[in-house]
């Protein structure tokens, strides 16, 4: 299941978080634990403003409903939650103020040693719009 929290989108509708409280609960299913995991260095050279870390979760709610990521706040303060490296990636990307970066995060996140490569090609790219 591929749910798209907290989303931002250039059609100008509304983020998930704009529309729910969005609280993170981990026990809906009865108790999980939660990692805080370190951010790869090749994704934090791609993107300088996302968090140091992240939360990983096994199963992930937010005002009761599954979903496969969420952030709270932005910049490099943000608290990322996921589930998936797909997940992640958008997550990242998002907090980081730079949506259109997140399929490149995807793939530092699945195949770390092309962080270097993608980092040359993304500076060569045009200056998008933060959030776009």
């Amino acid at each position: 299941m591929e749910t798209f929290a907290n989303e931002t989108t250039a059609s100008g509708v509304p983020l998930a978080s704009e529309l729910a409280e969005g609280v993170v609960d981990d026990n809906v299913d009865g108790p999980r634990e939660a990692d805080l995991v370190p951010t790869p260095e090749g994704v934090l050279a791609l993107l300088p403003d996302a968090p140091l870390t992240w939360v990983e979760h096994e199963t992930l709610h937010v005002d009761g409903t599954p979903v496969d990521w969420w952030v709270e706040g932005a910049g490099v303060d943000a608290v990322v939650h996921a589930t998936q490296l797909a997940g992640l990636a958008r997550g990242l990307a998002q907090a980081a103020g730079r949506w259109v970066d997140r399929h490149a995060v995807e793939v530092v996140l699945t195949e770390p040693l092309r962080a270097q490569d993608l980092a040359v090609e993304m500076a060569l790219d045009p200056v998008a719009e933060q959030g776009s």
